[in-house]
């Protein structure tokens, strides 16, 4: 029983360094990586779907995050225009 008691923190820990290093190369990798262009209008398309579809179910929940996606696609274009 002590051996499982004692093998819990020290898996915990061996765990907790190895997703640290895995983070550290990720972390480097995405350094290098390119950037890509963000395009919005996929999130304006999706918020008009969902919009649209929301307010055709009369109890859906969907119609607040098709607004939430139209706003975020409108505002992202209108950052990119400005730059």
């Amino acid at each position: 029983m002590e051996n499982v008691t004692l093998f819990i923190p020290i898996a915990t820990a061996i765990i907790a360094a190895l997703i640290g290093v895995l983070h550290i190369i990720m972390s480097k990798q995405k350094q290098k990586a390119k950037k890509v262009e963000k395009d919005y209008n996929v999130f304006i398309v999706l918020g008009t779907i969902w919009l649209i579809a929301g307010l055709a179910s009369e109890k859906s929940g969907i119609w607040p995050l098709g607004l939430i996606f139209l706003f975020g696609g409108l505002a992202g274009k209108l950052r990119e225009k400005k730059k």
